[in-house]
């Protein structure tokens, strides 16, 4: 997929605040990802964030639900983006990208304060470090739960990240084992790593009370915090899936000191206060780190954009996990 410049995204974000009434009196480009997100200043002092959806990714019935997703947790409490909608009642509106020709689904969101929490996990003090996951812990578990009693309304549609969809034929980020940094033997070795993890996911099943709507990739740098107030963002990969998969993400963001098997400790018994999962489905978040990083290859190969230097770490640390679980 083309890379979007900076000056057509900013021309279509300026349409984008039009169709909502909006006029910016400072306007850029903020980051990249699943989207282009661009941070507007209004004439009347507000601060919004315009998303600009990365075509194919998800249709217009998959975002709405998303939203409806989204509002049920921040009904629930649970600090949320607030999306605006368009005059005509509209969340989302297509808006056409000049230089790719592209059409793009976009959307405003209420501009989230705060600083990311991964920014204190690796640089501040122990206990500090500790406290924060801690309150990472009981964020998620406090998702996890609110989602598992959420009954989804007609309609509602998302994609599923169980045993197809992380590591079946065609999972959800992409054939992982066919990227050109691969060897022909660690393909081999890769396709059967994921014929054994299919297994594993299709026994541990989806009626455990641990399979739910979850945000999919709720790790430190999706969390904002400003001062005594905390926020998740970045909703795109939410769909339904297992929340060991959800606690594995976070798990995996952690750097890399001398008190991380501490701060795993700590995440995971603030986790199960908020949400009291089985021994079974506690089990499973080893194996669910080892499917997030094969996962992650075919995320990376499929967005060139974001370049191609992550690939062989994260292939080397599938391996190392692989053979740490004996698979």
């Amino acid at each position: 997929m083309a890379t979007v410049t900076d000056e057509a995204a900013l021309a279509a974000a300026q349409q984008v605040l039009q169709y909502w009434g909006l006029e910016a009196r400072d306007l850029q480009v903020f980051s990249r990802s699943e989207n282009v997100v661009l941070k507007a200043e209004t004439t009347v002092g507000e601060t919004v964030a315009v998303r600009l959806h990365r075509p194919g990714y998800h249709s217009l019935d998959e975002l709405q639900s998303e939203q409806t997703w989204v509002r049920s947790l921040g009904a629930a409490g649970v600090g949320v983006p607030h999306a605006r909608k368009a005059p005509g009642g509209e969340y989302y509106l297509p808006v056409r990208v000049a230089d790719t020709g592209e059409i793009r689904q976009a959307g405003v969101v209420d501009w989230v304060p705060g600083v990311q929490a991964a920014s204190s996990l690796r640089e501040a003090s122990v206990a500090e470090a500790i406290d924060r996951v801690r309150e990472l812990g009981a964020l998620t578990g406090r998702v996890n739960r609110l989602s598992s009693s959420w009954e989804p309304p007609a309609g509602f549609l998302r994609h599923h990240l169980d045993a197809d969809g992380l590591m079946g034929d065609t999972p959800f980020w992409g054939p992982f084992w066919d990227v050109p940094e691969l060897s022909r033997i660690e393909k081999a070795r890769i396709r059967g790593l994921r014929d054994e993890l299919h297994g594993q996911l299709t026994n541990h099943g989806k009626d455990q009370g641990d399979y739910s709507m979850i945000h999919a990739d709720l790790h430190a740098h999706n969390v904002l915090v400003d001062g005594s107030s905390v926020a998740i963002i970045d909703f795109d990969d939410a769909g339904f899936g297992w929340h060991g998969y959800e606690m594995a993400i976070a798990l995996l963001g952690f750097p890399d000191r001398d008190c991380r098997q501490a701060m795993e400790d700590a995440y995971i018994e603030a986790y199960r206060r908020e949400n009291p999962i089985g021994e079974s489905c506690l089990a499973t978040v080893q194996v669910f780190k080892l499917v997030r990083l094969l996962v992650s290859i075919g995320w990376v190969h499929h967005r060139p954009e974001h370049g191609r230097k992550r690939i062989r770490p994260t292939i080397d640390a599938a391996f190392e996990m692989a053979t740490r679980l004996g698979l």
